[in-house]
């Protein structure tokens, strides 16, 4: 069973380059690139992750944030725990400690940048 809400940890430009192109272009797809997504936007995502796609099987949504606070998270939570059968997620974060374990709960991870080859050695 494909996974609804995967999760890619790491830098945007590498994290987008894991989604495939065909779900992130298009009139069925949706790049949300914020500092911070706030409970507003999770609630409208919520709304619009429940209409019908357009014309792909799969209205696709990729949310790319550096931090979300824990009221963004809940309410994310409660769109994940009951996902529309016709929407696809993708979440962008620099870090796992950006998310809450119980949101983390409900995503598949999809990729992890090797943050130690960004290091500097010594």
């Amino acid at each position: 069973m494909p996974h609804h809400a995967l999760l890619c940890v790491g830098t945007h430009d590498a994290c987008l380059a894991r989604v495939p192109l065909s779900e992130r272009m298009g009139i069925d797809a949706e790049v949300i690139e914020r500092e911070q997504l706030d409970i507003a936007e999770a609630r409208a995502l919520a709304e619009r992750a429940s209409s019908r796609p357009i014309s792909a099987e799969k209205r696709t949504f990729i949310i790319s944030c550096q931090q979300l606070s824990n009221e963004t998270q809940n309410a994310l939570l409660k769109l994940f725990e009951d996902p529309p059968t016709t929407a696809q997620f993708y979440i962008i974060v620099p870090r796992f400690s950006a998310l809450l374990p119980t949101l983390r709960s409900r995503l598949h991870l999809l990729y992890e940048m090797d943050v130690s080859k960004d290091a500097p050695d010594g």
